[in-house]
């Protein structure tokens, strides 16, 4: 079976549907699961295509559900931030993301404790798409201070250690 964001037509009509269904019964988007997820948490979850055709439809996709609930950028899922999400997953809607919420830009990813650019240049390094090299970069460049402050806690941990005595160095 081949992927779905390879089929074009069926994609084009599945954001069709969707657009239709975001005029029609908004709240569908503004409701959070059972579960407690919003459907852009849903969508973000999984792994994003990598053909690249179909990257402009994830975008789209991603823009759709974003305009149709923006708060939902700001909600954590399993103490994810949307942008930390998609980022992992290898989504190209950082900058959608952070129209929708830039504060997600400054926030840790709680089980991992890094930015959103040390998680974009992790996926790339495990063998990510280039689009996680161009994250990488337009994540930090949209934050340098990030480098600073772990440049910061890079010193701090080295005096730390240094007047410790060697059995107690982790």
């Amino acid at each position: 079976m081949k992927d779905f964001w390879t089929r074009p037509a069926i994609v084009e009509h599945i954001l069709w549907l969707l657009h239709q269904l975001r005029w029609t019964d908004p709240w569908i988007f503004e409701k959070k699961s059972s579960h407690g997820r919003y459907p852009i948490h849903v969508v973000l979850s999984y792994r994003c295509t990598q053909d690249q055709p179909a990257l402009a439809a994830a975008r789209v996709l991603t823009q759709l559900l974003l305009e149709a609930c923006p708060h939902s950028a700001s909600v954590r899922f399993n103490d994810k931030l949307p942008l930390h999400m998609a980022v992992e997953n290898g989504w190209p809607c950082h900058d959608l993301i952070l129209a929708a919420h830039p504060e997600s830009l400054n926030d840790r990813d709680t089980t991992t404790d890094l930015f959103p650019f040390q998680t974009a240049a992790k996926f790339h390094q495990r063998g990510g798409s280039p689009i996680s090299l161009d994250m990488t970069y337009e994540l930090l460049r949209a934050n340098p201070m990030h480098l600073c402050c772990l440049h910061g806690e890079a010193r701090r941990r080295v005096s730390e250690e240094a007047t410790l005595p060697c059995s107690e160095i982790s």
